[in-house]
């Protein structure tokens, strides 16, 4: 058995001697026996290019840019959407309350709401609206 080196990575890798030829040693895949120099792993590569260790710093990615927040009155507009969708059923001819004049109100209000202006906090929150308040639910 004898140490070798992994040409893509530098690790070591075992190379066993040839059972028929003492002293003769098979060498794995794309493994060398010249020792690469000392290197941190964790901050550089290290691969054998033939006839050299060539050892390269890795790169650190560029980190991710902070997304711009959604303009205020988008978000307004996706929020009162939302609030819009979940009360569609109460419009149906067969919805089964008594109070689907107040629903009809308050969806009323919500397509009135892009009236107000928004803005928002630092952290990019929809701030500045009066919601309307739902009727009870029956």
């Amino acid at each position: 058995m004898k140490i070798v080196y992994n040409k893509a990575t530098g690790a070591e890798v075992i190379a066993y001697e040839d059972p028929k030829t003492a002293g003769r040693y098979a060498l794995p895949a794309n493994s060398t026996e010249t020792a690469p120099p000392e290197f941190n792993a964790s901050t550089h590569t290290c691969t054998f290019d033939g006839s050299q260790w060539v050892v390269t710093e890795i790169s650190t990615p560029e980190p991710e840019p902070t997304p711009e927040p959604i303009p205020a009155m988008e978000q307004l507009r996706m929020e009162r959407n939302s609030l819009l969708v979940q009360s569609d059923w109460r419009m149906l001819p067969d919805y089964p309350g008594s109070n689907q004049t107040e629903w009809q109100t308050y969806r009323q209000a919500l397509r009135d709401i892009t009236t107000q202006t928004p803005s928002l906090d630092e952290n990019g929150n929809l701030t500045g609206i009066i919601w309307p308040t739902p009727p009870e639910s029956e």
